[in-house]
């Protein structure tokens, strides 16, 4: 459940027959996706968009997390600290990010840093990316480098 009208697209490529396919994320009025029809017809997916998920389906997705089998990575467009909140909210209301923007509280002068930039501003970082996805490994990278440089 990302705004993101390409990750919906891989959604659907990536789902088994039968799926549902939620796409509620927060879509602006007039979002569109480029949707392959023939695979949505060929899978029988049924496609939906409201975050009324029932307590089943709930419970299916929390188990696959706690199992491991769900990469809540894939839906993180960038990190921040608390210097970057403020632009960070902007991107949300403007709905100009791509995904979920992490928040790390105790870096205080990070600003928003889009993954896309990664290289440029944090190449250590952006080092441990997973073509291009956020990962722990890039997480504990970016929380040593920023405590070594506070220290």
């Amino acid at each position: 459940m990302v705004p993101s009208p390409a990750i919906v697209g891989q959604a659907v490529g990536l789902a088994g027959e039968g799926c549902r396919v939620n796409l509620f994320a927060g879509f602006a009025v007039g979002t569109r996706a480029d949707l392959d029809l023939d695979a949505i017809l060929a899978k029988r997916a049924y496609l939906l968009g409201t975050s009324g998920s029932e307590i089943p389906d709930m419970k299916a997705v929390l188990r696959r997390l706690e199992a491991g089998d769900l990469d809540t990575n894939v839906s993180v467009d960038a990190v921040a600290g608390m210097e970057g909140v403020r632009e960070a909210l902007a991107a949300v209301e403007a709905r100009t990010s791509g995904g979920k923007i992490v928040v790390y509280p105790m870096l205080h002068d990070l600003g928003l840093v889009p993954l896309a930039e990664m290289g440029e501003r944090l190449p250590e970082v952006a080092a441990r990316l997973d073509d291009g996805r956020w990962t722990r490994a890039a997480e504990e990278t970016l929380l040593a480098t920023e405590a070594a440089d506070r220290g």
